[in-house]
C-alpha cells in the first residue's frame, strides 16, 4: 500500500488531538513506565505557530508517556470530556476531546505532544520514503509490520521481550528518519 501524505497527515491528525504517537504502538497496549529515580528532561516547548513539547527523534516509550501523562492530567484539570479512544491512539491516550471544548483544549496547547519534525510529512519532504524505510528496517530487524493507513501494524507477535521490541523500533525510527 502506497502512504500517501494525505493519509499520513489524517494519522497525525488523529494522534494530535488524542495526544499521541503514530499508531505504530497500537496493537501492544503499553502499561505505565515505572518510575525513574532520574527522569530526564522534558523538551523544550517550541515557539511558533505549534504549540506544544516537541518529542526528539531519538524519544523512547516512558518519556513519551510521560509527557502525555502530563498533557493529559492539564486536560482532565480544565474539564475537558473524552470521547472513548479508539485504538489507533496508543498507549496513555485519554480519547478524542468532545467538540465544543477547544478553549478548554487551548488552555493546555503548551503541554501537547508533538511528533519529531522528521516524523511530519508537514516538515520532511522525504516523509513517505523515510517512513517506507523504517517499515523496512523494523522487517529486517525481526519486528514483522506493515504499513496501514494511520501508521504500521504487527503482521505478527514479535518475538523478543517487549524492552528489545521497543529498542529495535527507537532505533531504527532514527535511522530511517535521520
Amino acid at each position: 500500500m502506497k502512504l500517501t501524505k494525505a493519509l499520513a497527515i489524517a494519522g497525525l491528525t488523529a494522534v494530535t488531538l488524542g495526544g499521541g504517537m503514530v499508531a505504530a504502538h497500537a496493537a501492544t497496549p503499553s502499561p505505565a513506565p515505572a518510575p525513574v529515580n532520574s527522569p530526564a528532561p522534558a523538551p523544550v516547548a517550541e515557539k511558533g505557530a505549534e504549540k506544544g513539547v516537541r518529542l526528539p527523534l531519538d524519544y523512547t516509550e516512558s518519556r513519551l508517556l510521560r509527557l502525555r501523562e502530563d498533557y493529559n492530567r492539564c486536560l482532565k484539570a480544565q474539564g475537558v470530556k473524552f470521547t472513548k479512544a479508539p485504538a489507533v491512539l496508543g498507549p496513555g491516550s485519554v480519547g478524542i476531546p468532545v467538540k465544543g471544548q477547544e478553549a478548554k483544549v487551548k488552555r493546555c496547547a503548551d503541554k501537547q505532544v508533538l511528533m519529531p519534525k522528521a516524523m511530519d510529512p508537514r516538515y520532511n519532504r522525504n516523509y513517505d520514503a523515510d517512513f517506507r524505510e523504517w517499515v523496512r528496517l523494523l522487517n529486517a530487524a525481526g519486528v514483522k509490520v506493515k504499513a496501514v493507513n494511520s501508521g504500521w501494524d504487527y503482521t505478527e507477535t514479535p518475538k523478543m521481550g517487549k524492552a528489545e521490541r521497543l529498542e529495535i523500533e527507537r532505533r531504527t525510527r532514527v535511522e530511517a528518519f535521520s
